[in-house]
């Protein structure tokens, strides 16, 4: 008897979903009419498909021509980091020349104005060692900043640069919003920590004897062949969990859907009617949790702790009660 209630039930979901796709896809004779288009454009398509021979001769061809470019590419980056590199190297050598005037030029100014305060009542050329100062330290300043572009240029950054313009587009875009896997690398960092890999060592260890004081030993099949075999009770959760899936999985989805469909078709007053009805258990779950968090009736809740707190007594009068 159960086994045809769960045949009944199966062929009603099938018979359900079909009727619903029908629906949304329109006229049956137009629907009939694409896929006779469409097998007609897969005929076309196959008829002017090439050969595989050509396809791997051409497939060939564009391996071998992708890597003469690359092979290009690298010795355009390996001669252009080399000019760069020579060039951040006399731009070392003028910043260190020029640090040495700056600081001929600094040590000018700071006796001009030491001999200024010994002999106040003498010319001195303190304004004058002061403007030249100022004036090469413009030019030194300018010099650290075409260092600082030079060093960049051959920098991680336009490293990465260069390499998403020389990809494809999926590459160019994932280089261009580089921000937003920026935001999401702790997330995935933690997924891959807490999540995907003790999936991956828990099933590597379903292969071993393990009782966490010796190290896991390799059985092969036998714990699934006990499992599936001997384990009356796990067929049975295996088949209520299959039922359970298959009632609360695609059933309430699509009831869900439906519903939702029919409310959002209402007018505004009577749908914001509904939607309170459909949400009104859960809110009214939630809310009852809450209050009897604060008010229960012992020295646990909030509202009766503080009370205690405040009168110190442990009198059952002195609580507030959760009715």
């Amino acid at each position: 008897m159960q086994v045809i209630l769960y045949i009944l039930l199966g062929i009603t979901v099938v018979a359900l979903t079909y009727l619903f796709i029908n629906v949304l896809s329109g006229n049956r004779k137009q629907h009939h009419s694409f896929q006779k288009e469409l097998k007609e454009r897969k005929l076309q398509k196959k008829a002017e498909e090439k050969t595989r021979e050509e396809k791997a001769a051409e497939k060939a061809e564009l391996k071998a021509a992708m890597k003469e470019q690359k092979a290009k590419w690298k010795e355009e980056d390996a001669a252009y980091e080399a000019s760069v590199k020579v060039r951040i190297e006399e731009l070392k050598i003028e910043v260190a020349e020029s640090k040495l005037k700056l600081d001929a030029l600094k040590l000018t100014w700071d006796e001009s104005k030491k001999y200024q305060k010994e002999h106040p009542t003498e010319e001195t050329s303190v304004e004058a060692d002061e403007q030249a100062y100022r004036e090469y330290l413009t030019v030194h300043e300018r010099l650290l900043q075409k260092l600082r572009i030079e060093k960049d240029r051959i920098g991680l950054y336009r490293r990465a640069e260069r390499w998403s313009k020389r990809g494809g587009r999926l590459r160019r875009q994932i280089f261009l919003n580089r921000q937003y896997y920026y935001l999401v690398a702790p997330y995935t960092f933690l997924f891959f920590i807490f999540t995907v890999i003790p999936v991956v060592m828990s099933l590597a260890l379903s292969f071993t004897y393990f009782n966490l004081l010796e190290a896991p030993t390799f059985i092969g099949w036998e714990n699934y062949m006990r499992l599936f075999v001997d384990d009356k009770v796990f067929t049975i959760a295996l088949k209520n969990t299959a039922i359970l899936a298959v009632v609360t999985g695609p059933l309430s989805y699509i009831m869900a859907f439906v519903f939702a469909w029919l409310i959002n078709e209402l007018k505004p007053l009577l749908r914001s009617f509904m939607t309170l009805i459909f949400y009104a258990p859960s809110i009214s779950g939630n809310v009852y949790l809450v209050w009897k968090l604060i008010f229960s009736s012992d020295i646990y809740g909030y509202a009766n702790y503080i009370k205690f707190k405040c009168c110190g007594s442990i009198d059952s009068d002195c609580w507030f009660p959760i009715n």
